[in-house]
């Protein structure tokens, strides 16, 4: 009965919309959202919603448990280290690539003079 009142006041407020229909289509518009836009001057990315940011943040987390892990004996372990770092960095790309913008050289505005 609760989540039933919720439910009808949070569409009668107008913040899911009218029919689990556009609830829906608020699932698909998040999904096709873009985490990471296209750099101003030169090739890459950098996070623009709170999705790219987590994205990011979890890099530099998983990164520094790897520094952690394999500092005790760096020349025993250096092999598994650089595959843990180039496997962990693809990733990271991967991601940016399918969730940013198209990818490629800029230098900023051509609109501009």
């Amino acid at each position: 009965m609760a989540i039933a009142t919720a439910w009808k006041a949070v569409t009668f407020t107008g913040l899911v919309g009218s029919s689990p229909t556009s609830s829906a289509n608020l699932i698909i518009k998040s999904m096709n959202q873009i985490w990471f836009k296209a750099k101003k001057y030169g090739w890459g990315w950098y996070p623009s919603t709170w999705q790219g940011w987590l994205v990011v943040i979890g890099y530099l987390i998983i990164f520094a448990i790897l520094i952690a892990i394999f500092e005790t004996n760096v020349e025993k372990f250096l092999v598994p280290y650089l595959i843990s770092v180039i496997f962990l960095t693809s990733l990271l790309i991967y991601i940016s690539y399918k969730k940013g913008e198209k990818p490629g050289w800029r230098w900023g505005d051509k609109n501009k003079k």
